[in-house]
Protein backbone atom coordinates (compact mmCIF):
# COMPACT_ATOMS: atom_id res chain seq x y z
CA UNK A 1 0.00 0.00 0.00
CA UNK A 2 1.44 3.60 -1.10
CA UNK A 3 2.52 5.90 2.05
CA UNK A 4 1.59 9.14 2.16
CA UNK A 5 4.84 10.48 0.40
CA UNK A 6 3.90 8.46 -2.73
CA UNK A 7 0.12 9.63 -2.79
CA UNK A 8 1.00 13.00 -2.88
CA UNK A 9 3.46 12.39 -5.35
CA UNK A 10 1.20 11.18 -7.92
CA UNK A 11 -1.12 13.74 -7.14
CA UNK A 12 1.11 16.52 -8.19
CA UNK A 13 2.09 14.60 -10.88
CA UNK A 14 -1.67 14.22 -12.05
CA UNK A 15 -2.58 17.86 -11.71
CA UNK A 16 0.77 18.47 -13.85
CA UNK A 17 -1.25 15.91 -16.81
CA UNK A 18 1.07 12.88 -16.14
CA UNK A 19 0.16 9.66 -16.10
CA UNK A 20 0.78 7.73 -12.55
CA UNK A 21 1.99 4.85 -14.58
CA UNK A 22 4.06 5.50 -16.99
CA UNK A 23 4.94 9.24 -16.41
CA UNK A 24 4.26 10.27 -20.12
CA UNK A 25 2.32 13.55 -20.39
CA UNK A 26 -0.97 11.24 -22.07
CA UNK A 27 -4.19 11.54 -19.98
CA UNK A 28 -7.12 12.20 -21.72
CA UNK A 29 -10.63 13.11 -20.19
CA UNK A 30 -14.06 11.05 -21.48
CA UNK A 31 -17.03 10.08 -20.14
CA UNK A 32 -18.39 12.51 -17.16
CA UNK A 33 -20.96 11.89 -14.59
CA UNK A 34 -21.34 13.41 -11.30
CA UNK A 35 -18.26 15.48 -10.37
CA UNK A 36 -16.36 12.30 -11.45
CA UNK A 37 -14.25 11.88 -14.80
CA UNK A 38 -12.97 9.20 -16.70
CA UNK A 39 -9.76 9.35 -17.57
CA UNK A 40 -7.10 7.52 -20.02
CA UNK A 41 -3.49 7.33 -20.60
CA UNK A 42 -2.72 6.71 -24.24
CA UNK A 43 0.66 5.93 -23.79
CA UNK A 44 0.22 3.02 -21.49
CA UNK A 45 -3.65 2.36 -21.80
CA UNK A 46 -3.96 3.19 -17.78
CA UNK A 47 -7.67 3.68 -17.22
CA UNK A 48 -8.35 5.97 -13.68
CA UNK A 49 -11.24 7.64 -12.89
CA UNK A 50 -11.17 11.39 -10.59
CA UNK A 51 -12.55 14.42 -9.63
CA UNK A 52 -10.63 18.02 -9.30
CA UNK A 53 -12.05 21.23 -8.15
CA UNK A 54 -10.75 24.76 -8.23
CA UNK A 55 -9.72 25.94 -4.89
CA UNK A 56 -8.12 29.37 -4.82
CA UNK A 57 -7.23 29.35 -8.17
CA UNK A 58 -5.37 26.20 -7.87
CA UNK A 59 -6.25 23.33 -8.90
CA UNK A 60 -7.07 20.70 -6.52
CA UNK A 61 -7.16 16.85 -7.12
CA UNK A 62 -10.11 15.43 -4.71
CA UNK A 63 -9.71 12.02 -6.02
CA UNK A 64 -8.26 9.89 -8.41
CA UNK A 65 -7.54 6.07 -8.61
CA UNK A 66 -7.12 3.24 -11.51
CA UNK A 67 -10.41 1.38 -12.99
CA UNK A 68 -8.20 -1.10 -14.86
CA UNK A 69 -7.11 -0.88 -18.84
CA UNK A 70 -8.42 0.52 -22.16
CA UNK A 71 -8.88 -0.99 -25.58
CA UNK A 72 -8.91 -0.03 -28.74
CA UNK A 73 -12.93 0.24 -28.88
CA UNK A 74 -13.04 2.16 -26.15
CA UNK A 75 -10.37 4.79 -26.79
CA UNK A 76 -13.06 6.47 -29.18
CA UNK A 77 -14.66 7.42 -25.48
CA UNK A 78 -11.59 10.01 -24.33
CA UNK A 79 -10.80 13.29 -25.97
CA UNK A 80 -7.90 14.54 -27.71
CA UNK A 81 -7.60 17.22 -26.00
CA UNK A 82 -4.48 16.28 -23.07
CA UNK A 83 -5.50 16.46 -19.92
CA UNK A 84 -3.44 19.73 -18.65
CA UNK A 85 -5.40 21.70 -21.60
CA UNK A 86 -8.75 20.35 -19.87
CA UNK A 87 -8.04 21.96 -16.62
CA UNK A 88 -7.56 24.84 -18.26
CA UNK A 89 -10.70 25.34 -19.70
Amino acid sequence: MPGLKELLKDEDKVTAGYCPDCDAVNLHPGPQGGMSTNFACFSCSARFNGAFVLESGRVELLFFHRTGKINEADRGLFSRQNLCDWLKT
